[in-house]
């Protein structure tokens, strides 16, 4: 053979020869599986941070429901057939085939190889306790809208605390059952939230006795009078928070928190009345009541026209004696009990927390005739106050006289538990005297031996409070004017004095409505606190 086609022959074969070796190795490469792969994630759930009571008892995430991660093989779906709906088992066997993670909520607990258990926190309950003050956050983007859940939005959502599932899959997208599958924490038990002056215990005792009890639109405050912390503070109806929609059209707007919502007062406002009289000098002073007093043109009376005949301050108030009140009124003045009413922290606004505001109310400017004096001797004629106020009022009362603004927010919780105290910028002032607050505080515990207060007189403790039965201007569809209801006062528990308020929308009476709400916090409030 010539060379030339010697070496034609030779390239040829060589070409040959690499090209079945090429073909060779393409065809092994396809033999073989792809063994690179990723870590895949779902984000499970995520955590925002804790809303403790003063405790550290959890108001939010109280809860837990069982999560169950499926796997992308036909295993889970045998697994998992007769846990599930029959629409969640075709989702399930649609995730399969996509070659996706199936997650839901069921009974299962028998964690293995293809589908996986976790315990995830349900941020809230159904049966709203607490609602209005923690108030509630927005599905779609966890972020607050409502309560302290709104005023504490950055501070709950900043750390990004996530219960994670990760698995890994291969280049071609599918799943490895050796791979490393299981959940991931991201600080999603982390103890980092914020710590009210709230007392869980407290809280579900008011909550109990206004549902006890009927009142199905008002509030109640309880609140420790020297302090001003805060231990109670229930708004009806609650609402679902996990349900916010249904909420919206409810013509009782329970969204509405009530007790920081200002309505008229009524003779509750007697407490500041008497307190200016007894600043001026005019405790001692005497009067009789004829069942009605003419003012001007206009007539005013006595509750279903009693005549009460010679009263004095402590029977008056007892009786809650309209006539007597209105002429104490006019001899102490208008303005000094305009200045006491403020003191009092009548027509004060403040906020418990940033945007959790409490409405002011209202105090009139000034007095110019007799006729606003008279009305406003019995907590009428425009004046507006909120639950809170009136709880806040009485504390300054039986306090030693100092009025103290309420407080909520106890502290904020780092990640490890540790506590950086809230700011204390708070108005505190002596409002009375303490020999005007020991007169105003024996006037409170008369009430309960004589007059409208005698059947809430809680039993163990000793107590003291004031009825009021307020008229509002508003007429209902039968004609009838609307009346709230507000019973007030205070129940010493062992060295700690508490000051709670009870206010019903479109009631009957204080004593009716109200008293019995009393008697039953004060008596619990007292057997948990004495023990």
């Amino acid at each position: 053979m010539k060379r030339p086609q010697f070496v034609l022959v030779l390239l040829i074969s060589m070409l040959t020869l690499s090209s079945l070796r090429m073909v060779y190795i393409i065809a092994e490469k396809e033999t073989f599986p792809d063994v690179s792969n990723s870590l895949r994630s779902v984000v499970l759930a995520e955590q925002r941070g804790e809303i403790y009571d003063r405790n550290r008892k959890k108001l939010v995430n109280r809860k837990s429901e069982n999560t169950v991660v499926a796997l992308p093989v036909e295993k889970s779906a045998e697994i998992l057939e007769n846990y599930i709906s029959k629409e969640e088992y075709d989702s399930l066997l649609e995730s399969i085939e996509k070659r996706e993670i199936f997650v839901c909520q069921c009974d299962f607990r028998e964690e293995n190889d293809f589908v996986k258990v976790a315990e995830k926190y349900k941020r809230y309950t159904d049966d709203g306790f607490c609602c209005h003050v923690v108030g509630y956050t927005n599905t779609a983007d966890n972020r607050g809208v409502y309560g302290l859940e709104k005023s504490f939005d950055k501070f709950l959502t900043e750390d990004e605390n996530k219960l994670i599932f990760e698995y890994n899959r291969s280049g071609n997208n599918d799943f490895l059952a050796g791979g490393k599958n299981g959940f991931v924490s991201q600080n999603y038990n982390s103890k980092k939230g914020i710590q009210l002056t709230i007392d869980y215990d407290v809280q579900r005792i008011a909550e109990n006795a206004m549902r006890l009890y009927g009142i199905e639109k008002g509030a109640v405050v309880v609140m420790s009078a020297e302090s001003g912390e805060i231990m109670a503070m229930a708004s009806a109806p609650e609402f679902n928070q996990n349900d916010i929609a249904s909420e919206l059209d409810d013509e009782n707007s329970p969204l509405v928190n009530r007790a920081l919502s200002s309505y008229s007062v009524g003779s509750v406002f007697k407490l500041v009345v008497a307190a200016a009289a007894i600043e001026a000098g005019e405790d001692d002073f005497e009067s009789y009541c004829s069942g009605s007093l003419k003012i001007g043109t206009t007539t005013f009376s006595c509750s279903n026209g009693i005549a009460h005949g010679k009263t004095t301050l402590e029977n008056a108030f007892a009786h809650s004696c309209n006539t007597y009140f209105i002429r104490l009124a006019l001899k102490t003045g208008g303005e000094k009990i305009l200045r006491m009413a403020e003191n009092l922290g009548f027509g004060k606004a403040f906020s418990l927390a940033e945007g959790f505001y409490v409405s002011p109310g209202n105090l009139p400017d000034s007095i110019s005739t007799d006729g606003m004096l008279a009305n406003l001797s019995f907590g009428q004629g425009g004046l507006l106050a909120t639950p809170l106020q009136i709880a806040s009022c009485y504390s300054a009362a039986v306090n030693g006289g100092t009025f103290v603004e309420p407080k909520l927010v106890m502290s904020l919780v780092g990640t490890e538990g540790e506590e950086t105290m809230a700011d204390e910028n708070r108005y505190k002032y002596r409002a009375l005297s303490p020999d005007d607050s020991e007169k105003l505080k024996n006037l409170l515990i008369n009430n309960f031996t004589e007059g409208t207060c005698v059947p809430a007189k809680p039993e163990g403790c000793t107590a003291g409070g004031k009825t009021s039965t307020a008229q509002t201007g508003w007429i209902d569809e039968k004609g009838e004017e609307i009346l709230h209801s507000w019973f007030s006062g205070f129940a010493e528990c062992g060295d700690e004095v508490y000051t709670i308020t009870v206010f019903k929308e479109n009631g009957v009476s204080g004593s009716m409505d109200c008293g019995p709400v009393f008697k039953e916090i004060s008596q619990r409030l007292c057997g948990i606190m004495c023990k």
